[in-house]
C-alpha cells in the first residue's frame, strides 16, 4: 500500500504580487539567527518540533528542556517550548497531570495564551473533565484577538459545552434532554452556527453544530451543518451521499424531535448511517423522549447500527492506545493486531443476518473495499505497516467513483474511493497530531483518499486570502522565512525551504483567484469558485496523478522500493497538475532527507530540481547566479516546473523515444 502524505497547514498566505516575493528573496542579507516575527518559530524550536514530528521524541524532551534552560531564549520561544514539552507529556507520556501542571504555570505569563489555553482545553476535554475544558477554552475565547483564535477557540468551548450531552444522548440517558443540557447546547450552537454559515466547509464547526442541533430538535440548523460539513472535496455531488441529501433535505425542515413519526425517525437514522454520521444516528434512534410506539430501537438494523457505532469507538481508544505504546517504543503488535481482528470478528458475529452469520471473512482487514460491512457502513479496514510500523487505516466510503488514469500512454483503470468518519488514519498522522496526515493511498486499481486531510484546506486558503489581519501576518513571515531560506540553502543546497513552499503556494493561489477575477466574478460566486478551482486543483494533483501513477506503476512495472514508487508519483504530481505550484505541498516540506520513503523521494526530487535549474541556467533568465538554485525555483513558470519533472522521469524518457 503506497500512502501519501498530506500537510495540514494552518496560517497559509494570502494572494501578494509574485514580484514583490522575489525582491524579498534577493534583497540579499544574512537571516537573523532568531525569527524577528515572534510567530516564527526559533530555529531551535523548529528543530525540536521536527525531531517530535519525525517520532524521536527522546531527543524532543532534550532540545526542549534545554530551551527552557537557556538564557538566551527568547520568552516566546520558552512559551513554544513549555506547550511542546506538555503536549508530548500529555499525549505521548500518558501523564495528564504533568501536562496540566506545566501549562497552569505557563499560561499566566505567557504573552501569547490561546494555544497553550486551546491545548489545555483539548486535553481536559478528552479526559471528560469538561468543565476544566469549558474554562480554558472561555479563557482563550476571551483573549483571542485574531480571526483564526477566535475561531479556534469558540470552536473549542462549543465542542467542551456539546460533547457532554453527545456522550449521555448515545446512550440513551435523559439528562442530555434536561434543562442544564440545552442550555449548554444552546450556547454551543450559537457559538459555530455564524461560522458555519459565514464560512460553510469547516469540518470541526459543522459536526458539532449538526450534534447540538439534533439534540435541540433544530432540524433547520442541522441541514445547514450537514451541508456544510460535505461542501467540499467531492461530496457536494457524490452519488453515495445523494438518497441521504434528498430524505434530509425533506425531513430536516419539519423535524419534530420526539413528537416525529416513527416513519420519519426511522428516515432520519437512516440517512444519517448512510452518510456516515453513526454517533448522530444513534442519538436520533435512542432518544428517550419518543414514545414507545415510535422508537425504532427495535429493528434489527439499528440494533446492528448501535452496536457498529460502539465497536469503532472501542476499536479507535484500542489503536490509539496502541500509537502512544509505539511512540513510547513499547508497542505489542501482535496484541494490537489480535485484538483488531478479535473485535472485529466479534462485532460480525452479533449482527443480525437474514440467513444467520456468514462465516467470518478475515480479508476484511486488508483493505479490501468490497465486503459485507462496506454494504452496511462504508467500511473501508486496511491494516498493515506505513513506515515500518503496524497501524490502522480505517474509515468510511462517501465518493466511490470509476476514473481512468493516463500518463505517458500508458493507462490504468482505477475506482476512486474517498473515505470519511475515520477510526484511524495510521500511526504517522496521530503522531503528527493536525501538522500533517495522511491523504490516501493506492493500490493496483485503486485510489483512496482521506477526504477530513482535503476538505478544508481551499476554504481556509480562501478565509487567509481575505482577511486583512492574516494578510498582515502573512506578508510578514513569508518574508523573513524567504529571507532565512538563503542561509538554510547555503548549509544544504537541499534543504527544507519554509520560505519557497509558501512563496509557491501564495502563487499558485493568486493565479486561479486572478483568472476567476478576469472572468468577472465577486463577492460571493468569486469566493465559491476559488474554494472550488483549488480544491480541484489539489486533488487532481495529490490524489489523481500521484496516486494514478501508482496505479500505473503497479500494472507495468515492478518497482518493490518505496522511495522510488513514491519519487516517480511525486514528478507526476508535478508534471500533470493543474496548477504546479500547488502540488509542492507534500514535497518540499519537513521531510526532506528523512528515512521514510517520502523523506528520501523529495530529498532525490530537490537533488533533480537544482541539476534541472543548473543545466537550464541559460533558458531561466530570472536567475541571480549569486543566489542558491533551489530558493529560486519559484521563479520557473508553471510549465518548466512541469517540465523539469517530466525530464527527471523515466517513464517520459521513454515515452519520447517511442
Amino acid at each position: 500500500m503506497s500512502m501519501l502524505r498530506k500537510p495540514l497547514l494552518r496560517g497559509s498566505f494570502p494572494a501578494t504580487r509574485a514580484a514583490l516575493v522575489v525582491a524579498l528573496l534577493l534583497s540579499g542579507g544574512a537571516a537573523c539567527a532568531a525569527p524577528k516575527d515572534p510567530d516564527i518559530p526559533s530555529p531551535a524550536v523548529q528543530a525540536a518540533r521536527r525531531e517530535a514530528q519525525s517520532g524521536d521524541f527522546a531527543a524532543a524532551r532534550r532540545s526542549l528542556s534545554a530551551i527552557l534552560a537557556s538564557d538566551a531564549a527568547r520568552p516566546q520561544d520558552r512559551e513554544d517550548a513549555g506547550a511542546e514539552l506538555a503536549h508530548i507529556e500529555w499525549r505521548i507520556d500518558g501523564r495528564p497531570d504533568a501536562a496540566r501542571t506545566r501549562l497552569l504555570a505557563l499560561i499566566p505569563a505567557a504573552v501569547r495564551k490561546v494555544d497553550p489555553l486551546l491545548l489545555l482545553s483539548r486535553m481536559e476535554r478528552t479526559l471528560g473533565n469538561f468543565d476544566a475544558g469549558r474554562s480554558a477554552a472561555r479563557q482563550a475565547l476571551a483573549r483571542a484577538e485574531r480571526r483564526e483564535d477566535r475561531e479556534n477557540a469558540a470552536t473549542s468551548l462549543a465542542k467542551a459545552l456539546v460533547e457532554e450531552s453527545v456522550l449521555a444522548s448515545r446512550e440513551g440517558k435523559a439528562e442530555a434532554f434536561g434543562d442544564a443540557s440545552r442550555a449548554r447546547l444552546g450556547e454551543g450552537l450559537d457559538l459555530v452556527k455564524t461560522l458555519v454559515h459565514e464560512g460553510p466547509g469547516l469540518l470541526a464547526p459543522s459536526e458539532v453544530l449538526l450534534d447540538a442541533a439534533l439534540l435541540l430538535d433544530d432540524g433547520p440548523a442541522a441541514l445547514e451543518a450537514w451541508r456544510s460539513y460535505f461542501t467540499a472535496a467531492g461530496t457536494a455531488d457524490s452519488g453515495l451521499l445523494a438518497a441521504a441529501r434528498s430524505a434530509l433535505t425533506e425531513l430536516l425542515p419539519r423535524w419534530r424531535g420526539p413528537a416525529a413519526s416513527r416513519g420519519d425517525r426511522e428516515a432520519l437514522v437512516r440517512a444519517l448511517l448512510e452518510s456516515r454520521f453513526f454517533t448522530e444516528a444513534v442519538i436520533v434512534a435512542k432518544d428517550p423522549r419518543a414514545p414507545d410506539k415510535d422508537r425504532v430501537t427495535d429493528l434489527p438494523w439499528v440494533r446492528d447500527l448501535v452496536a457498529y457505532e460502539a465497536c469503532i469507538r472501542d476499536l479507535r481508544d484500542t489503536t490509539d492506545l496502541y500509537y502512544r505504546d509505539v511512540a513510547r517504543g513499547k508497542g505489542d503488535a501482535n496484541a494490537w493486531g489480535k485484538a483488531l481482528t478479535s473485535r472485529t470478528e466479534a462485532l460480525w458475529k452479533s449482527l443480525s443476518w437474514p440467513d444467520g452469520a456468514p462465516r467470518f471473512d478475515r480479508k476484511l482487514l486488508d483493505g479490501r473495499p468490497d465486503n459485507l460491512l462496506a454494504e452496511r457502513f462504508g467500511t473501508l479496514i486496511a491494516s498493515g505497516k506505513t513506515g515500518g510500523v503496524p497501524n490502522l487505516h480505517m474509515g468510511h466510503r462517501v465518493v466511490d467513483e470509476r476514473r481512468t488514469a493516463e500518463q505517458y500512454g500508458r493507462r490504468a483503470e482505477i475506482r476512486f474511493i474517498a473515505l470519511d468518519a475515520m477510526v484511524s488514519n495510521g500511526y504517522e498522522t496521530w503522531r503528527w497530531d493536525g501538522r500533517g496526515a495522511h491523504g490516501g493511498w493506492g493500490s493496483t486499481g485503486l485510489i483512496v483518499q482521506v477526504r477530513p486531510a482535503y476538505a478544508e484546506g481551499a476554504l481556509r486558503d480562501w478565509l487567509e486570502l481575505t482577511d486583512a489581519g492574516a494578510r498582515s501576518r502573512a506578508d510578514a513571515r513569508l518574508a523573513e522565512e524567504s529571507l532565512r531560506d538563503v542561509e538554510r540553502a547555503a548549509k544544504d543546497p537541499y534543504a527544507w525551504l519554509p520560505g519557497l513552499a509558501l512563496r509557491l503556494r501564495r502563487q499558485g493561489q493568486l493565479a486561479i483567484l486572478e483568472a476567476l477575477r478576469a472572468k468577472g466574478l465577486s463577492g460571493a460566486a468569486l469566493r465559491a469558485a476559488f474554494v472550488g478551482e483549488a480544491d480541484r486543483a489539489v486533488i487532481e494533483s495529490s490524489i489523481f496523478a500521484h496516486e494514478g501513477r501508482h496505479a500505473i506503476d503497479a500494472q507495468f512495472e515492478k518497482i518493490g522500493d518505496g522511495a522510488t514508487l513514491e519519487y516517480r508519483a511525486k514528478l507526476s504530481e508535478i508534471a500533470f497538475a493543474p496548477v504546479p505550484r500547488l502540488a509542492f505541498g507534500g514535497i518540499i516540506d519537513e521531510s526532506i532527507g528523512n528515512a521514510t520513503p517520502h523523506g528520501q523521494a523529495n530529498l532525490k526530487l530537490m537533488k533533480g530540481l537544482v541539476s534541472f535549474m543548473d543545466t537550464h541556467r541559460a533558458g531561466l533568465s530570472r536567475l541571480d547566479p549569486s543566489q542558491p538554485l533551489l530558493c529560486q525555483l519559484d521563479l520557473l513558470t508553471d510549465d518548466q516546473l512541469r517540465a523539469a519533472a517530466r525530464s527527471l522521469d523515466p517513464m517520459a524518457a521513454v515515452a519520447a523515444a517511442r
